[in-house]
């Protein structure tokens, strides 16, 4: 009948962390797709440069 405490407060950080990661990758989505308009080349934060050194060749 009753859930156990841990049980929902694992539930509610669940939901909240996939709502938060959903919201993130919506803004930085609508960010990219404006530089993309504006013609702007950026590189990704942390990684952008070593992407740059793997695909060079292609």
């Amino acid at each position: 009948m009753f859930k156990c405490t841990t049980g929902i407060v694992y539930d509610f950080l669940g939901a909240t962390a996939g709502f938060v990661a959903f919201i993130l990758i919506v803004v930085l989505w609508v960010i990219g797709f404006i530089g993309a308009i504006k013609g702007e080349e950026k590189l990704v934060p942390y990684v952008g440069q070593q992407f740059q050194n793997w695909f060079q060749n292609f």
